[in-house]
């Protein structure tokens, strides 16, 4: 059993972004693949966080909000600027590492051009970025289109602006909140 090593002191049990995601708009969404893209330099794994849990708690996150279908995720960025250790290890739990040339500025227009286009609908993304990177000009108008298409998006956090340590604040959340206990000193996965 993969263990994490954050200490039970620094838990928050309220996880304001599990209130940010929504669940599948229809059934056909549910049972869609989704596909995510995890901006790895902005929303680093954090400091004392066991970087094999990423790909299980985005994956537990996303069957509690009911989302049953197949789930990919791929870490992109600059990945000469992610440590090694931390790539191997997202690596080697099935998590596909994409390197960019420079830091994304888009993440929306990078995820649709290189995967959700290629997947018939019905289909979902879900964007891990620090906003409003992911979020292009115009995103209402281009996100009706998408679900007119059976393409949905998922976001984990809010729309617009927000200070770093929040952004990171919120990412935190997000990871512990896929987490589950089996007691109060044993993780699971």
């Amino acid at each position: 059993s993969i263990q994490p090593t954050l200490q039970l002191t620094s838990l928050r049990f309220d996880f304001p972004m599990m209130r940010v995601m929504e669940p599948p708009p229809i059934e056909e969404a549910a049972l869609a693949p989704v596909s995510v893209f995890w901006d790895i330099k902005s929303f680093p794994v954090p400091d004392g966080y066991d970087a094999r849990l990423v790909g299980p708690c985005i994956k537990r996150n996303l069957r509690k909000l009911g989302y049953t279908g197949p789930i990919t995720i791929t870490a992109v960025g600059v990945l000469s600027e992610v440590p090694r250790d931390i790539l191997k290890a997202v690596y080697s739990t099935g998590i596909s590492l994409k390197e960019v040339i420079k830091s994304p500025t888009n993440m929306y227009a990078l995820f649709l051009e290189s995967s959700l286009l290629r997947t018939p609908p019905p289909a979902n993304m879900m964007v891990i970025s620090r906003p409003p990177s992911y979020i292009p000009r115009h995103f209402s108008s281009i996100r009706d289109k998408d679900r007119e298409k059976g393409r949905y998006t998922i976001f984990p956090f809010p729309f617009g602006e927000m200070p770093l340590t929040l952004a990171i604040s919120l990412w935190e959340d997000f990871l512990l909140a896929g987490l589950c206990f089996s007691s109060l000193n044993e993780f699971c996965c």
